[in-house]
């Protein structure tokens, strides 16, 4: 039976993958050690996007110099069967997967010495086995486990995800972010903490292999499994969105880009997150009938920002102007009773009312339900999973708006609604400028969310996962 492996879209066999090194290898052009090298790469990239890979991306890091080679051994049958079968086994292990990749990739060596050992000389060595100190994020963790921060000291390229395979390409795109802070924290309930912070979020400098090019979003899980959604979009949404974009972007120098640009990467945003929407409904290692996850995410280039949202996480742009700080949203919340989104659902069956409790009083904020039944009861209009919500409307779709930043903008804040159910965005714009106008840039992290706990503890004995991303630029 052939496993298929999902990458931009399409469904690709193994079969097909093999057939692939085979034309790659059979190009006389091509030499030897780089037709197995380049195949390679792509092999484990398509790897890794499979929704039920065992293999985690930083453990295929780590051991790339060993896949880059292994994977010539696709065209052995009896490998690539054992190997398929580790790697979509319940009972298999990755400890068992790398043993086996390990062991094949001696053996290969052995018998091609010769060959490789030039390429295995040129060799860099992976992000997380060098012990890399410098990098253009550092971490400062707190006692917290859950909290961090990260400030920008504009050293080594690096990404948060630690995809340091592909070499980047030197740009002239100018950097405008000076600092990046952020913080998580794990929700409680009545005064016990949760057992799993639902929420994730993402940092990527030099996004696309584009130097200065940065990637950042917040997702926010829900239902029973929301935590494994909303980690399974942090993985895989960066992915499809560089799998997706035009080779040619790579070697584009203009700031901002053209508008027919823009708009093809605008296409290329929201096909990826209707593509790694995909990814997870097709997925039988997490059950989505009742859980998903919201996306929040902002891409800059140079001065170009693109906003990508998914339901009610929220972006916002702190302004100064004409000696006054002003909140620019850079998102919309996805609410069921939003007149545009509730005629969506309705138009598909589905039903937008708040909970109705026994005596039939309604309680709390608009929910989506089914038309004769009381679920799901998803209070947002978009999000990504919710298979049951779908069925009536309920959309993975991101709304994204465009902005050229200007001399006047100053911080991004990107944040869960843990954060925005107490603070607005003039609140939150008001509380950060205090400290940009003194330059202590890390404790607003604190400040924000310290603020936001305190209200919770006011309202309720829940208090939600809170995580916020603030971005400091110089225009």
């Amino acid at each position: 039976m052939e496993r298929k492996l999902s990458s931009s879209g399409r469904s690709l066999s193994t079969q097909s993958l093999t057939h692939k090194l085979q034309a790659i290898r059979s190009n006389p052009n091509v030499s030897k050690i780089s037709r197995s090298s380049d195949s390679a790469r792509d092999l484990i990239k398509k790897a890794t996007l499979s929704p039920e890979c065992k293999i985690k991306p930083r453990i295929f890091n780590q051991t790339r110099s060993s896949l880059e080679l292994t994977y010539k051994l696709t065209e052995n049958k009896p490998f690539s069967s054992t190997f398929r079968n580790l790697v979509t086994s319940r009972e298999s292990s990755s400890k068992e997967i790398i043993n086996l990749i390990r062991s094949h990739h001696q053996n290969y060596l052995s018998q091609n010495k010769e060959i490789l050992q030039p390429r295995i000389s040129r060799e860099k060595p992976s992000l997380y086995l060098s012990n890399l100190k410098h990098s253009d994020l550092q971490m400062k963790t707190q006692s917290d486990p859950n909290t961090r921060r990260v400030t920008s000291e504009r050293s080594r390229p690096h990404s948060r995800r630690g995809s340091a395979d592909v070499p980047i390409v030197k740009k002239t795109l100018q950097s405008h972010v000076v600092q990046v802070c952020f913080k998580t924290r794990t929700g409680s309930v009545a005064g016990k903490k949760k057992p799993n912070n639902q929420d994730n979020f993402l940092i990527e400098s030099n996004f696309a292999r584009t130097e200065n090019q940065f990637l950042f979003a917040v997702m926010d899980g829900h239902g029973l499994n929301g935590h494994d959604v909303s980690a399974f979009v942090k993985r895989v949404l960066p992915l499809q969105i560089e799998n997706l974009l035009p080779m040619d972007f790579h070697a584009k120098l203009e700031d901002p880009l053209p508008q027919e640009d823009i708009l093809k990467l605008k296409q290329v945003l929201l096909r990826a997150h209707l593509v790694t929407n995909s990814d997870l409904n097709h997925s039988k290692a997490i059950d989505i009938s009742y859980s998903g996850t919201t996306s929040v995410s902002v891409l800059l280039r140079g001065k170009l920002l693109l906003c990508s949202n998914v339901g009610d996480s929220r972006a916002v742009l702190g302004r100064y102007d004409h000696g006054k700080w002003s909140a620019i949203p850079l998102s919309r919340d996805h609410k069921p009773n939003d007149l545009h989104e509730q005629s969506r659902i309705e138009r598909h069956g589905g039903r937008v009312e708040p909970f109705r409790q026994p005596s039939g009083r309604f309680l709390g904020p608009s929910r989506v339900w089914m038309k004769n039944e009381q679920i799901p009861g998803l209070a947002m209009s978009r999000s990504i999973g919710d298979h049951v919500a779908s069925q009536v409307g309920v959309i993975a779709e991101p709304e994204i708006t465009e902005r050229i930043l200007t001399a006047g903008d100053k911080f991004i804040v990107i944040a869960s609604d843990g954060l925005w159910e107490f603070i607005s965005n003039e609140e939150c714009i008001n509380l950060i400028s205090n400290h940009y106008e003194t330059s202590s840039f890390e404790p607003s992290c604190d400040k924000l969310v310290n603020e936001a706990v305190k209200r919770w503890k006011q309202e309720d004995e829940v208090i939600d996962d809170i995580t916020l991303i603030i971005i400091y630029l110089n225009m």
